[in-house]
C-alpha cells in the first residue's frame, strides 16, 4: 500500500502478487482491491477486471452462509404521485463546505432528475443551522437523530431511511457526491424491473459489493437496523472505521439484497451485470473523463491568502458576480501559516478560477 500511495507502480504490482502467492486459501481481499488499483493505473484493463471480479467473488462466499430476509412478490410498484415516500436518503454531520455545499447542490439536482422524491438529511447539531435552513427552503426534509443513534457513526444514520414505515423506495446516497443524470438513467431502469434492490459499480474502485452511497431499495423490508449496527460494531467485523458502513452492508444487508438485485456495472466486474443506460442529457461535468457515480463533487481545494495570528477565528464568505452571498462558514486559524485551504464543490471552484465568484474573510 505504502508503494502504491509513493507511486511506485510496478514495485507495488510485484508485491501484491506476491502477497496472493503466500496466502492461505482465502486471501484477505484488501490485496486483491489494492491489485485492482495498481493494475487500473498501469493500464493493465484485463488483469483488473480479473482481479475485481475475484475480490468480489471472495467477499460473497464469505458472507453466503448468512440467511436474508425472505422477499414478499411481486416488488411492490413504484408511484410517482407520493414523493414524500420515495426518499434520497443523506448523512450530513460536520461544518465542512465540502459536504454542506455539496449536500445544497443535490437538492436542487433532485429537483431536476427525481421529481417523484424527496431529499432527507439525518443530522446532527454540529451541522451550522444556515445550512438546514437552506436544505429546509429548498424542500429537503431534515431529521435531527437521536442520543441513540448519535452512538453509531454518521455513515450509518442515511440507513435508517430503510426501516421507516412510511417510506416505500429510498436511495442512499453521499452528501459529498453530486446526483447525476448517469445515475438517474439507471435508478429509472431498476424501478422498471421486477427487482426489490438496486447496485451501482462506476469506479475502478468498486470492488465492494455494496457501496455505501450507491444503492438503492424498496421499503418494509429491514427493521431493528440500529441494534443489527451496534451489534456489527460489537463483534468487529470490519477493518475500519473508515469503511465500517460498507463492511456493515457486505455482512448484514447484501445476504438480502443478493435475492432481487439489478446490478449496473461499467466495469465489467459483475457476473450477469447490466451497462449503465443511455442517459437523456449529458452535462458538461458528466463527459469530463474522471466523471463517475459517486465520485467526490468536492475533491478540490482553493487556498486563500491571510494575515491572522494563530488561534484567531476567522469567517469567510463566498460572493456571486452580483456580490450576492452564496454561503458563509467559520474556522480557526490553527497555525502561523499565511494560507488556508477550502474544499467546495466542482462548480464553485470552476466560478472562482474565472474570477466570476470571490471569497471574502474577517477576523470574529
Amino acid at each position: 500500500m505504502a508503494e502504491l500511495r509513493s507511486g511506485y507502480l510496478e514495485d507495488a504490482y510485484t508485491h501484491y502478487l506476491q502477497a496472493i502467492e503466500v496466502s492461505p486459501a482465502i486471501v484477505n481481499t484488501t490485496i486483491y482491491d489494492g491489485l485492482v488499483e495498481v493494475c487500473y493505473l498501469l493500464g493493465k484493463t484485463e488483469e483488473q477486471q480479473k482481479i475485481a471480479r475475484l475480490s468480489l467473488q471472495h467477499k460473497a462466499e464469505e458472507v453466503k452462509h448468512i440467511q436474508g430476509i425472505t422477499l414478499a412478490q411481486p416488488r411492490p410498484q413504484f408511484k410517482r404521485n407520493t414523493p414524500h415516500r420515495n426518499i434520497i436518503s443523506f448523512s450530513l454531520f460536520g461544518q465542512q463546505p465540502r459536504y454542506c455545499e455539496t449536500a445544497i447542490l443535490n437538492v436542487e439536482k433532485a429537483k431536476q432528475l427525481y421529481p417523484a422524491w424527496t431529499c432527507r438529511f439525518y443530522v446532527d447539531y454540529s451541522v451550522p443551522f444556515h445550512v438546514i435552513l437552506r436544505l429546509q427552503y429548498l424542500g429537503a426534509e431534515v431529521i435531527y437523530v437521536s442520543d441513540e443513534q448519535k452512538k453509531v457513526s454518521g455513515l450509518f444514520w442515511r440507513f435508517l431511511v430503510m426501516e421507516d414505515p412510511e417510506v416505500d423506495f429510498y436511495l442512499i446516497r453521499d452528501a459529498d457526491s453530486l446526483l447525476s443524470y448517469r445515475e438517474q438513467a439507471a435508478v429509472e431502469a431498476w424501478i422498471d424491473s421486477d427487482r426489490y434492490f438496486h447496485i451501482m459499480r462506476d469506479g475502478y474502485t468498486h470492488t465492494e459489493l455494496i457501496f455505501a452511497g450507491m444503492f438503492a431499495g424498496c421499503g418494509h423490508v429491514f427493521s431493528n437496523l440500529l441494534q443489527q449496527i451496534n451489534d456489527f460494531m460489537i463483534n468487529g467485523e470490519y477493518l475500519n472505521l473508515r469503511v465500517v458502513d460498507q463492511h456493515f452492508l457486505r455482512h448484514c444487508i447484501w445476504p438480502t439484497f443478493r435475492q432481487s438485485v439489478v446490478i449496473h456495472d461499467s466495469q465489467g466486474y459483475t457476473e450477469g451485470g447490466l451497462n449503465f443506460p443511455q442517459s437523456k442529457h449529458t452535462p458538461p461535468e458528466e463527459l469530463r473523463p474522471d466523471f463517475h457515480v459517486g465520485q467526490n463533487h468536492a475533491a478540490e481545494d482553493i487556498t486563500i491568502k491571510i494575515h491572522y495570528a494563530p488561534q484567531q477565528r476567522i469567517a469567510w464568505l463566498l460572493i456571486d458576480e452580483q456580490k450576492r452571498e452564496v454561503c458563509r462558514y467559520e474556522q480557526n486559524v490553527l497555525s502561523s501559516a499565511q494560507m488556508f485551504s477550502i474544499s467546495l464543490p466542482y462548480e464553485y471552484i470552476n466560478r472562482l478560477k474565472k474570477g466570476e465568484w470571490q471569497i471574502l474573510h474577517y477576523t470574529i
